[in-house]
């Protein structure tokens, strides 16, 4: 495993080449947990920076509000905890701006995935309050 050298803000767009990433999150004890091993696979000759998704408030308390303005059809957002393990989901249909209610979820730091036709077109992290 090779870090992305400079590459720990809060979304990462790869290369245009298939790869597999892993995700790390350091505590402030200094451990370090990984996540489930992504495959990227490059399916289509769309740029994936054109992809229009605002993920705010960030971080969230509350809501989460995804606004698209890219996508048409149904889209699945997945929510992961910092171990990869599935704590939300939740389906939406089209353009807009869509509210999620995660009032359920501990302080941490989350990922976001959103899919369409099972490609993961985006990943974000998601840091709680």
């Amino acid at each position: 495993m090779q870090p992305i050298i400079g590459e720990n803000s809060q979304t990462y767009t790869p290369a245009p080449s298939n790869a597999t990433y892993f995700l790390s999150v350091s505590n402030e004890n200094g451990c370090t947990e990984f996540s489930e091993p992504f495959n990227y696979i490059v399916n289509s000759t769309t740029n994936s920076k054109s992809l229009k998704f605002e993920m705010y408030p960030n971080p969230v308390s509350g809501d989460l509000f995804v606004k698209n303005t890219w996508l048409d059809g149904e889209f699945k957002l997945v929510i992961l905890d910092a171990t990869g393990r599935l704590v939300h989901q939740t389906q939406f249909t089209g353009p807009g701006t869509h509210a999620i209610q995660l009032n359920h979820l501990s302080k941490g730091i989350y990922f976001c995935r959103i899919i369409q036709n099972d490609v993961v077109l985006l990943i974000e992290k998601v840091l709680k309050s």
